[in-house]
């Protein structure tokens, strides 16, 4: 599992950081870049010469004055020049988008017929969004899949949540106030097409990964059984569509479909916890999807916009595998069956998250 984790996330951002990276210089002549850095070189030698001191309020430019970046009373004044700060620390630049926030929501899970935990939880989360251009819009549907637009919007987000839930099970018994947390980090790459001036779609995919941990280990349910701690990992691959329309006095709403194909799961029982003398047992978990959605309203200004995204997440997994149960690393005969084992799986179950975000863009 965790090869797997390392070796997919590796892969895609690889994938983002060469998508990020290329053309930023590519239209500018070797020559030209190397004429240029002589230039700065000069002109900081000369400065040192005269002054023996720098300090960052004094500028080094090329011959032509509109196209460098100035420091002027230690304030960074954006202009044209390849060598400069990344455009992403600029409010005005429409090709990178910044957006923390808060979510707060209700969280369900169910095992049918066996066991259920719930409870409301808080989250912050945070994402950065890059895009190499702006894609012009399509005069036909060939166009869409012809013409000269393409990938360009890189994304990577991120998002934590803990709270406390309430367990209940048909055998035994319940217990309240269990602590939950999670983490989630995504890497998407998407496809403009703007429709109008105001509307525009945005499929994408991606790679996800989602971590979560239950807290119950030296727990006591009303009927005496013992609780133990509960580690969940899914990777999976985010296929969704994300849409915006803009109004003319600075509203604009957007809805978000999403299907999540489960890559891989690893689930890990740390039975040690109850007491019986049972190692912990990892279980994989190969067959699941997922599905979520959102609507959002934003109200956009000059320092940053605000929105609210009322959202649903969904799970749907299938049994794991069977994997035998062990004490001190050795597995448990069967009395009367030679050849077998006792083991455990994770049964079938389903996730439900629904709540909302409140969060600024900038």
């Amino acid at each position: 599992m965790k090869k797997h984790i390392i070796l997919s996330f590796s892969l895609f951002f690889l994938f983002i950081l060469l998508m990020g990276t290329s053309g930023e210089t590519a239209d500018l002549p070797q020559s030209d870049r190397d004429q240029i850095i002589n230039q700065e070189m000069d002109c900081v030698s000369s400065h040192l010469r005269a002054k023996e001191s720098m300090g960052w309020v004094d500028v080094c430019s090329t011959s032509d004055k509109s196209d460098v970046y100035t420091f002027e009373d230690n304030v960074l004044a954006k202009k044209k020049h390849w060598f400069s700060i990344h455009p992403a620390l600029t409010r005005d630049n429409p090709l990178t988008r910044v957006e923390i926030g808060g979510e707060s929501f209700f969280y369900s899970y169910r095992e049918p017929d066996l066991m259920k935990t719930k409870g409301y939880k808080n989250g912050i989360f945070g994402s950065f969004t890059y895009r190499l251009k702006e894609n012009e819009r399509p005069q036909s549907l060939k166009e869409i899949f012809s013409g000269s637009s393409g990938v360009n919007m890189l994304r990577i987000e991120g998002r934590y949540a803990f709270g406390k839930t309430d367990y209940e099970s048909n055998g035994t018994g319940s217990e309240n106030g269990i602590p939950y947390w999670a983490i989630e980090l995504r890497g998407l790459a998407g496809y403009d097409i703007p429709l109008t001036s105001a509307v525009r779609l945005t499929p994408y995919v991606g790679l996800g990964y989602r971590y979560l941990y239950d807290d119950g280990g030296g727990g006591v349910t009303t009927t005496g059984h013992w609780g133990y701690d509960r580690e969940s990992q899914y990777v999976y691959l985010p296929l969704g569509l994300e849409t915006e329309y803009k109004f003319k006095n600075s509203w604009s709403i957007g809805l978000t479909v999403e299907y999540d194909y489960f890559i891989d799961g690893e689930q890990t029982s740390h039975l040690e916890d109850g007491g019986t003398g049972y190692d912990p047992l990892e279980n994989d978990q190969n067959d699941g999807y997922g599905l979520r959605g959102s609507f959002r309203v934003m109200k956009e200004s000059q320092a940053m916009d605000f929105f609210v995204e009322p959202f649903v997440r969904y799970w749907d997994i299938e049994d794991s595998k069977v994997s035998a149960l062990t004490i001190n690393g050795q597995v448990i005969p069967v009395p009367g069956s030679p050849g077998y084992v006792y083991g455990g799986r994770e049964p079938k179950n389903n996730t439900t998250e629904y709540g909302v975000k409140l969060g600024l863009r900038y």
